[in-house]
């Protein structure tokens, strides 16, 4: 047997019975014993008639172990990131998924799960007892990063701020792949456009990034045309219309001419 089951022994021939075990107990002294052992087991039965004859027989419950099946591998791993399960123990090996769909066989298997998943190793060798394995893998989902800024384009020489959010910590770079800052917010002076891409991690060291990039708006970009630059100094303070133009290239295309008055 593999896992404690009970056993009915029967025996016949006699009249009277008496169980003994190894170590010389006294199980029964029926005909019939009811057992459940837990690990191997030989038991003596002695028989006797009614006229005094005697006789006895033996029996041996074996237990056959479990093969000892171990797994292997990530349990815990970034969302979308594949991760290799061994298992050991057995030369034949099935894997089963939480729904005990076959999906592998043989010592290692990759998976790629997108939620927290248990998988099972079974023995499947046929030599005694199968053993079932659990495995769970914990999968992180990828932290929500999101970059902001004041606003997408500054003068040349001005100084923009980024702020990172979303994350536990976080790495700013360059455009040409140098390391800048670790910190949530970073400032820099901007001579020209620039393109800042950070990554986010979480607690877990999962990953994910995002880019943001800086525009530069020269002062020359910005005209202000006005209808009419002559009034009657006799009629007091009067409002001037004035168109502000701010090329587009630098809003994304989102803002035209603005109108104002000033009052002279």
């Amino acid at each position: 047997f593999c896992e404690p089951v009970p056993f009915e022994l029967t025996a016949s021939g006699a009249d009277q019975y008496v169980w003994i075990t190894e170590a010389g107990d006294t199980v029964s002294r029926t005909r019939t014993v009811n057992l459940t052992p837990t690990s191997t087991m030989k038991l003596r039965v002695v028989g006797r008639t009614l006229a005094g004859c005697t006789g006895e027989d033996t029996v041996t419950i074996t237990r056959t172990l479990n093969a000892s099946i171990t797994v292997g591998g990530d349990t815990l791993l970034c969302e979308q990131i594949a991760t290799t399960l061994t298992a050991a123990g057995s030369n034949a090996i099935v894997w089963l998924d939480e729904q005990g769909q076959q999906i592998g066989t043989g010592p290692t298997i990759t998976v790629s799960p997108t939620v927290t998943t248990t998988y099972r190793a079974i023995d499947a060798s046929g030599a005694g007892c199968a053993d079932t394995t659990e495995h769970t893998v914990v999968v992180s989902q990828r932290p929500q990063l999101a970059v902001t800024s004041a606003t997408p384009f500054v003068c040349i020489n001005d100084t923009a701020m980024l702020t990172a959010t979303g994350c536990y910590r976080y790495e700013w770079y360059t455009a040409e792949g140098a390391l800048e800052s670790t910190d949530p917010q970073i400032r820099s002076v901007i001579t020209a456009p620039t393109m800042f891409r950070v990554i986010g991690y979480d607690s877990a060291g999962c990953r994910t990034e995002s880019s943001m990039t800086i525009n530069t708006l020269p002062p020359s970009s910005i005209r202000i045309a006005v209808d009419d630059t002559t009034f009657d100094v006799g009629d007091g303070t009067q409002n001037v219309p004035i168109l502000l133009h701010v090329p587009s290239a630098y809003v994304g295309n989102t803002i035209g001419p603005i109108e104002a008055e000033i009052s002279v």
